[in-house]
């Protein structure tokens, strides 16, 4: 189905059981964005996450600097060739 589409997550984990308590993340993707292309999909996401007080503990520890938080941004374009190949 061609169109415009939004989808989100959120993920929460105790800090002794995960690199990351907080884990969000959001994005758009478009589907049949050029003429005649109509299974091509431009997709645009975002993620932003919380790193755990046990991995800041540890880094600490071992003389790293505390790492608190990562980003990260990602634009991509799946050219479709056929249902499994693309």
């Amino acid at each position: 189905m061609e169109g415009l589409y939004f989808w989100t997550t959120a993920q929460f984990a105790g800090g002794s059981t995960s690199v990351w308590d907080t884990f969000y993340s959001a994005g758009l993707y478009y589907r049949g964005l050029l003429p005649n292309r109509h299974q091509d999909v431009i997709a645009l996401g975002m993620y932003y996450a919380f790193y755990s007080d046990q991995l800041a503990t540890n880094q600490f520890n071992s003389g790293q600097l505390p790492q608190e938080y990562e980003t990260g941004i990602e634009l991509g374009y799946r050219y479709y060739v056929n249902q499994y190949f693309y």
